[in-house]
């Protein structure tokens, strides 16, 4: 959301407009093979209709012609395929002496981790932006050495590193450039944001952190 560091009020809002018959005529014009079916991945009960979230993703899909299979899955299930990430096979390859660029190119041409044993091909996840700041999304989602990652590229894995080293100005400024490289690259597209409600002890007295999202244990204590 704008005010997190990296997301401004201009380049949070999607690149393009939802166009089903583009979508369409794009598909075409790239070949796709209907048979080639994709995984997603989702679980029950993370926040209130999740389920049909996800059912109304699967429609939208296949309006547009891509064969998507909409899998709702126990946590266990889910985790397994969220932690399918490159960081077993970049640490092996760096371990072996290869450099960052020819580890990555392993990662690329590699078989997909044997646990689950398939590339979960998409999943769906909460990214947490409640310190305000994009550092999380690069940990988890722009890093070679990350379970959690569906990405792993030479260059993209550089700039996030060096963003998260930074501090003030060119903190930000490297931030605004990851962001740019999330939407263009799609390695994570936002669906909405969630505001939460909950009652607390009235004897409990917390810290209200950036986004008002979660109650933080180590900021509680009870008056």
């Amino acid at each position: 959301m704008p005010g997190t560091i990296g997301i401004t009020e201009t380049n949070w809002k999607p690149k393009y407009p939802y166009d089903p018959a583009k979508a369409t005529q794009l598909l075409a014009d790239a070949d796709y093979n209907f048979d080639n079916q994709i995984n997603y991945y989702s679980r029950s009960g993370r926040y209130a209709k999740d389920v049909e979230l996800s059912e109304s993703l699967g429609i939208m899909w296949a309006q547009a012609g891509i064969n998507v299979k909409i899998n709702i899955v126990e946590p266990s299930v889910w985790t397994k395929y969220h932690k399918a990430g490159p960081a077993v096979a970049y640490k092996e390859a760096l371990a072996e002496g290869k450099t960052h660029e020819e580890a990555v190119n392993i990662v690329h041409a590699g078989e997909p981790p044997a646990d689950p044993g398939a590339s979960p091909g998409l999943v769906y996840f909460a990214p947490g932006g409640e310190y305000f700041d994009f550092g999380r999304q690069i940990n988890y989602y722009m890093n070679c050495t990350s379970v959690r990652s569906s990405n792993c590229d030479a260059d993209s894995h550089t700039l996030g590193q060096q963003a998260l080293a930074a501090g003030g100005e060119e903190r930000r400024r490297l931030m605004e450039e990851v962001y740019e490289i999330f939407t263009d690259r799609l390695y994570q597209i936002p669906v909405m944001e969630i505001v939460s409600v909950w009652r607390v002890n009235k004897d409990l007295d917390y810290t209200n952190m950036p986004g008002g999202r979660r109650i933080l244990l180590n900021t509680s204590h009870f008056k």
